[in-house]
């Protein structure tokens, strides 16, 4: 599914280089994204589908998520990757593009995700 470089074993001084399904993840900072209202039970809905299927307390999956934002171009859509080292489980939760917008802050998204302005949905 993902797999952060430094758990391949290459070098440790490089910074970890996070894909999914073969294609380059890129952070993204959580004020550089505003959700909805519906994107925010989405969120809170993918947290609870996580614990549930993985046997996990809300608070673990809070935590795994955490700073664990990405956009996987040409997909627009957030995903928060992680993994869960107990089970040996990599996750990967959608969050759709319908639900979120970039914020005025977000001038320093890479430019392999810049989008369209006028394309941002407006909620």
């Amino acid at each position: 599914m993902f797999c952060p470089e430094d758990l391949i074993g290459l070098s440790s001084s490089r910074k970890s280089v996070v894909l999914l399904n073969g294609r380059q993840a890129y952070h993204v900072k959580l004020h550089m994204v505003q959700f909805s209202r519906a994107g925010m039970a989405k969120i809170g809905q993918l947290i609870n589908d996580i614990g549930y299927r993985f046997g996990l307390h809300e608070s673990k999956v809070k935590e795994l998520m955490k700073d664990r934002l990405y956009t996987v171009p040409p997909n627009p859509s957030l995903y928060f990757l992680f993994s869960i080292p107990e089970l040996e489980v990599d996750v990967h939760a959608e969050i759709p593009r319908k639900f979120w917008r970039y914020t005025e802050m977000a001038s320093e998204r890479p430019l392999s995700v810049a989008l369209d302005e006028q394309k941002l949905i407006n909620f």
